[in-house]
């Protein structure tokens, strides 16, 4: 592994190797790899003033500019934070954006320090550039779709098996109207990279297990060749009662989310945004509702939320969750699983699922073999 310059990015990826990411955070951001961590060379604005220098006076003073920039106080913190995670990591490899420069410097100073770090060939374009050729080849694979009505426990089911791809886990949202989290989503080059990062550690699976989603997650978009995969796959559709589709959900959103924004926003300010949430998610299907259903709809969860804010009880919120899933979001299910009656392989409550997904597996694997 520990050669000048890696090439052997399958590898990395498939040994989850951690890697120091030298580009300047605002390019991290933007994307980076799944076993990433951002210890820059330069900060963003080290590194604005050294792209205009470069501009302006050529590649010979930018690099003087940045060595200036980069010196000092300044260097030493960098080094050491370097240092502290090549101590942690000793098997970690370094890259910036196409394996030039900064990832040369950096390497050159540890190396003056006895720490030889490789470096990724052609940096992030080369490991981007190959996640999504992983991506392009992901429809040879088997899939194998779970599907069923909202709160029919579609994401517990996946994490029941390591076959599994969570990909509303990756977007980092719940695929709905109230699939918002407390924390953003990722950029769309980051949620690329961490799927195809995923595909590779699974590549040995006979099939992925994977919930039955639109192309759109959030702000998010699978590949489209990804998704006209899924479109194909054969479908496992989980059925469960009305009241236990209900009490998933009310756990889920109103339980465990409520609790989730008092903690991170303090109990006032926290309510405030957690009813906000709520309301946001109901008006964001209030064309599809239509406007006196919407109102009657955003009344009954006005008064759920003094409920469960005055006494804690939370079933107040079913006279509006109920009629939302039986008048808007079941039919759409409906609807949608008429367009694929012809790929359906078992259909069943959570249990009887689990059961043929595991036998499913098994056989997959066993003709593998």
């Amino acid at each position: 592994m520990k050669t000048q310059d890696i090439e052997d990015y399958h590898s990395l990826i498939l040994n989850r190797v951690p890697m120091i990411d030298v580009r300047a955070p605002i390019e991290y951001v933007t994307g980076h790899l799944p076993t990433a961590i951002n210890l820059p060379i330069m900060n963003d604005d080290e590194r604005a003033q050294v792209g205009t220098c470069y501009k302006e006076k050529g590649s010979a003073a930018a690099v003087a500019l940045g060595h200036q920039l980069v010196s000092g106080a300044n260097k030493a913190d960098k080094m050491a934070a370097w240092q502290d995670f090549y101590h942690a990591h000793p098997n970690a490899v370094i890259y910036c954006a196409r394996g030039g420069m900064r990832s040369q410097i950096t390497q050159h100073w540890l190396s003056e320090r006895g720490m030889d770090i490789p470096r990724v060939h052609l940096g992030y374009k080369g490991l981007r550039r190959y996640l999504l050729s992983v991506l392009d080849n992901a429809p040879n694979h088997a899939m194998l779709m779970i599907s069923g009505n909202t709160g029919t426990g579609k994401t517990d089911l996946l994490h029941e098996f390591s076959a599994s791809i969570d990909l509303e886990g990756l977007a980092n949202h719940h695929g709905s109207a109230f699939g918002k989290t407390l924390t953003a989503q990722p950029s769309q080059a980051l949620f690329e990279n961490e799927l195809a990062a995923c595909c590779v550690l699974k590549e040995k699976e006979p099939l992925w297990l994977i919930e039955d989603e639109s192309r759109n997650i959030g702000k998010l978009y699978l590949p489209e060749c990804f998704h006209q995969s899924m479109k194909q796959a054969p479908v496992v559709i989980i059925d469960e009662p009305l009241d236990h589709r209900l009490a998933r959900i009310s756990q889920l959103y109103f339980s465990e989310m409520s609790a989730q924004y008092q903690q991170q926003y303090g109990e006032a300010k926290g309510w405030q945004q957690y009813a906000a949430y709520l309301h946001h998610g109901l008006f964001a299907v209030q064309k599809r509702l239509g406007l006196e259903r919407y109102r009657d709809l955003d009344a009954a969860l006005t008064h759920a939320l003094q409920v469960q804010h005055n006494t804690g009880d939370i079933s107040a919120h079913l006279n509006w969750l109920e009629p939302l899933l039986t008048t808007y979001y079941d039919p759409m299910y409906e609807y949608q699983l008429s367009q694929k009656q012809d790929r359906v392989l078992f259909r069943g409550n959570y249990g009887a699922i689990r059961d043929f997904v595991s036998h499913h597996l098994l056989t997959q694997n066993e003709l593998l073999n």
